[in-house]
């Protein structure tokens, strides 16, 4: 049973292609795991009994609640209590066990993914989270990993670069802290073959299509597949040259709007995979 359960959760937060030619390179995000809750996972297969129904079912709806549940936070500081509803003890004697037989519908999870999406775009950031990446994996996963060709290394890439985002003003601050930027939000990740990612350096896909760079073919394939960008929900040349152009001068309105559109899409696009 354990070795079942690991086996879905791995399948849809494993990188679509595992990087074998580097030794520090995980083959799975494991950002949004916890004890607790993967035990609540167990409790809830072993209450089925031999139900098998019951058990489809739970393993069903599993990678839903995986992601749902982390980042409604329902696990954080909860300790054993709310691991004790998922099975028959003392503390809950005569009470219904908690189970995850219920799917949880696509406007569910659009509620719940919009709302975290809104929040964590209140917070400064440039670097990614490991929950950003893990469901930046599940986003590649249920969409655009297809496209990922296989033997590829793919990196995590900043949409809107790193450099723009951090670049430092006069008074030393760096400009997505002074301006409250979420430049490591999942609106502004994506997964990238790592040669693509380090020769393009700073410019988006659709600059780098325009260059002389190494990389030049390898981003036009990109953004001359309409099917691959509409999977990756990547912004459109305009907007994203705007966004760009506008942290030059200090202004970041632009940029945030596109990484919080995009956070919205890419969110949606899980559930819409995911939900009932």
């Amino acid at each position: 049973m354990q070795r079942t359960l690991i086996g879905l959760l791995n399948s849809i937060s494993a990188s679509p292609l595992i990087p074998a030619q580097k030794k520090s390179a995980k083959a799975y995000e494991n950002g949004m795991n916890s004890d607790l809750k993967f035990l609540s996972y167990v409790a809830a297969m072993w209450s089925s009994g031999q139900d098998q129904s019951e058990q489809r079912l739970t393993m069903r709806n599993l990678p839903a609640y995986f992601i749902s549940d982390d980042l409604k936070n329902l696990w954080s500081g909860s300790g054993d209590s709310r691991l004790s509803t998922f099975y028959e003890n003392s503390s809950n004697e005569g009470k219904a066990i908690a189970n995850y037989l219920t799917a949880l519908t696509k406007e569910q999870l659009d509620k719940t993914f919009l709302n975290w999406v809104e929040e964590d775009a209140q917070s400064p950031s440039i670097s990614f989270s490991r929950r950003v990446k893990c469901l930046a994996t599940i986003h590649a996963n249920c969409t655009y990993g297809s496209f990922i060709l296989p033997g590829s290394k793919p990196d995590f890439e900043h949409i809107i670069a790193k450099k723009l985002l951090g670049r430092h003003l006069s008074n030393g601050k760096m400009l997505y802290a002074e301006e409250g930027l979420c430049g490591g939000a999942i609106g502004n990740i994506m997964l990238l073959n790592d040669a693509n990612n380090r020769e393009k350096q700073t410019s988006n896909l659709w600059e780098d299509a325009l260059s002389n760079s190494k990389s030049h073919e390898a981003s036009a394939a990109i953004v001359n597949n309409p099917k691959y960008i509409q999977a990756l929900s990547y912004p459109d040349q305009a907007t994203l040259a705007k966004a760009q152009e506008g942290l030059k001068i200090g202004d970041v309105e632009t940029a945030k709007a596109v990484i919080v559109s995009r956070g919205r899409a890419v969110m949606m696009a899980i559930a819409e995979r995911l939900g009932k």
